[in-house]
């Protein structure tokens, strides 16, 4: 913890989850449907709350690092996915930055149910 701290090694480590402002934000998670009546989009007339921002304090995938990184090469193995399938998806990163580090990534996993 005292070589992060310090600048000795670079953290790496990125937020599995999203971490609300308040309580009355719950819930707000990544895997949430789109117009489920709990996620806002710029064109909602809701423009947030009066004594706090309306964005989570920490959203999915968050984490600090002391150096930047750049993405290339997506890959997606398919543009149809049947009901049962899977995809796979993968990406190039690399460094940009003056220090060492490496880049954790984040894998979502999705079910979709039927209605």
């Amino acid at each position: 913890m005292a070589d992060v701290l310090f600048g000795v090694v670079n953290p790496s480590g990125k937020l599995p989850y999203t971490l609300p402002r308040h309580a009355g934000q719950v819930p707000i998670y990544h895997s949430q449907k789109k117009w489920s009546g709990y996620r806002r989009t710029g064109a909602d007339i809701h423009l947030g709350y009066t004594d706090m921002p309306a964005t989570p304090l920490y959203p999915f995938g968050h984490g600090l690092s002391y150096t930047t990184f750049e993405y290339s090469e997506l890959s997606i193995s398919g543009t149809e996915i049947a009901i049962d399938g899977a995809v796979t998806v993968g990406i190039a990163v690399s460094n940009s930055g003056p220090w060492p580090a490496r880049r954790s990534s984040n894998s979502i996993s999705a079910t979709r149910q039927p209605v």
